[in-house]
């Protein structure tokens, strides 16, 4: 579909991912492209939501994917599991991820992972272009899987440049010590499941970031709000610090969790930033 200058349409393929494969709604990966109608050679931003976020459930010139495309992006926006396409039957969007824990957030992490792999592969062979990789929030674990470990993958596979939104360094500590999750006593039913603390911080391991990250530190770029509770700000810092992110890749706004989408849509300077390290790798 063809409209106000730009174009949509969509992606679907069998997951790669096994586990996700096995989670009833989750067998099949859905993906939105909006690109702007004389694209070219533009950059491709692969943008994953947070939780419960389901955008492919608004209008394109409502989601955030119409402004990148306005500043020049191809933007693929990929559906997370558990999420709008891909609910679970009898669960809302996203429920999921906290409801069926530990598991399925691991699960969700580890498989998008998987999958934008698969997507990162296609849009380098389609457009012959530039591909980046973005999460926030919840997505922003997935995107720093990547960053971690897409050294086991393929070349054609893995993203020129990587964009950690509101990121953090350990899901136990976001579990345990961030404020959706304790509100919502995610901590204390995962104690009454028989899950200790220490069990947990084992299987996080999975999917925590490495100690060196997979492609180039100048390749990656950090945004973080200092009040965030929900995903500790310290442990994003840390993450950064790790892995010796160029502090011109490093943007710190004073706001919380919920203000960030807020401030990327009026400020683009780190998609900006994104767009040189692309250019220069």
């Amino acid at each position: 579909m063809t409209r106000d200058g730009l174009h949509e349409y969509w992606l679907r393929a069998p997951t790669p991912a096994p586990r996700l494969a096995r989670r009833p709604g989750s067998e099949t990966l859905y993906a939105r492209v909006i690109e702007p109608v004389d694209a070219g050679l533009c950059p491709t931003l692969i943008f994953g939501s947070g939780l419960c976020l389901e955008f492919e459930l608004l209008t394109v010139s409502r989601g955030p994917a119409a402004r990148l495309a306005e500043l020049g992006w191809r933007v693929v926006e990929p559906i997370s599991p558990y999420h709008g396409l891909r609910a679970m039957p009898g669960r809302y969007g996203g429920e999921p991820f906290f409801a069926a824990g530990p598991t399925s957030s691991i699960d969700l992490i580890a498989g998008q992972a998987i999958e934008s792999a698969l997507l990162v592969a296609w849009c380098h062979r389609r457009f012959e272009a530039k591909v980046a990789l973005a999460g926030i929030s919840m997505t922003s674990f997935v995107a720093q899987q990547v960053a971690s470990r897409c050294h086991l993958w393929p070349a054609e596979a893995r993203p020129d440049g990587v964009m950690l939104i509101s990121h953090s360094g350990r899901i136990e500590d976001v579990t345990f010590g961030g404020a959706l999750a304790v509100t919502l006593g995610l901590d204390r039913a995962l104690a009454r499941a028989g899950w200790s603390r220490q069990a947990l911080g084992r299987l996080s391991q999975l999917i925590d970031p490495t100690a060196v990250p997979a492609i180039a530190p100048a390749n990656i770029v950090s945004v973080l709000g200092r009040t965030d509770r929900w995903v500790p700000y310290d442990d994003g810092v840390a993450v950064a610090q790790q892995w010796r992110l160029p502090e011109a890749n490093i943007f710190r706004y004073p706001l919380g969790h919920l203000g960030m989408p807020v401030k990327l849509s009026r400020d683009p300077r780190p998609f900006e930033r994104l767009r040189q390290v692309l250019a220069s790798s």
